[in-house]
């Protein structure tokens, strides 16, 4: 991680350390690599919620100005996830 950082090793650890220590990564069982942790989780699930309320009332303006399917999404990878639509009438809600 110091090399793809440009960091030293020290400071590397030290960040690591404290980012354990607050639950936002993780030792993995061999004790050699770290993962993402828990608390990492929790925020991205406290953001996903936050951006829905907010995103609720576009969406609505949306939909009702021009009467067409409304889509929340987010993109991860190779993969989507919807969080939320408004469906317009007549239509099916998935489409490909």
């Amino acid at each position: 991680m110091s090399k793809r950082t440009g960091l030293n090793k020290s400071r590397t650890f030290r960040l690591l350390y404290t980012l354990s220590e607050r639950g936002y990564v993780e030792r993995t069982m061999d004790g050699q690599r770290y993962k993402l942790g828990l608390k990492l989780f929790e925020h991205a699930t406290k953001f996903r919620r936050d951006l829905k309320r907010i995103a609720q009332p576009f969406m609505r303006q949306m939909h009702a100005r021009f009467n067409e399917t409304i889509n929340l999404r987010f993109f991860t990878m190779a993969k989507s996830c919807t969080l939320n639509f408004w469906k317009a009438p007549g239509r099916s809600a998935w489409r490909r």
